[in-house]
């Protein structure tokens, strides 16, 4: 018969392995890989990929979905440039965004887009004139453009929103006003 002292020391080993072993099973390795894509802007998605299957699926505001897979035999449509009256129909309200101070300056610019054209909405330009309080022209027509954040775009028929770094501060005091100038789309 063994003596106490190595009995204990056995039982020691046995159940450290078979708590490694529990933990190895239920802790690590997951059933999921998680990961991240990101959408630009400082914007990012959850993504998990299942270590079982190879599914992938992405974390949207309303739950986890499967992520779209090319299909290999159809290429990405081209994207093309939206002109005529597809361009009429598409609506833009831009609005200054990202107030840093109490004076009241503002960084950024985003502009709320509705889709009434027949094509999905990629990108848009937005060009904006500023005047100081003189009427004194301090930018003439610059241009922004913006790229969709989703990777589905705008659908036809449906509102999204583009957002813009200004590249300068814009101050109370000063005027603007802006124009969409083109947008870039796919036909689904």
């Amino acid at each position: 018969m063994p003596e106490t002292g190595e009995l204990k020391r056995v039982v020691f080993w046995a159940l450290g392995v078979a708590i490694l072993i529990l933990l190895a099973l239920l802790v690590w390795p997951t059933l999921y890989r998680y990961d991240h894509i990101d959408i630009g802007i400082g914007q990012s998605y959850p993504v998990r990929a299942s270590r079982i299957t190879g599914q992938t699926e992405i974390l949207y505001p309303d739950g986890w979905r499967p992520a779209k897979n090319p299909e290999p035999d159809k290429p990405p449509a081209a994207e093309e440039e939206i002109t005529g009256a597809d361009l009429a129909n598409v609506d833009a309200r831009a609005s200054l965004i990202g107030a840093s101070s109490p004076q009241g300056t503002w960084s950024g610019l985003r502009v709320d887009v509705y889709n009434g054209s027949g094509l999905t909405v990629q990108e848009i330009t937005v060009a904006m004139t500023v005047v100081n309080s003189k009427k004194q022209p301090v930018m003439t027509d610059r241009p922004y453009r913006m790229k969709y954040f989703k990777i589905d775009g705008i659908k036809p028929l449906q509102t999204g929103q583009f957002e813009a770094n200004l590249g300068f501060e814009f101050t109370q005091g000063e005027f603007w006003n802006y124009k969409l100038i083109g947008a870039k789309g796919t036909k689904d």
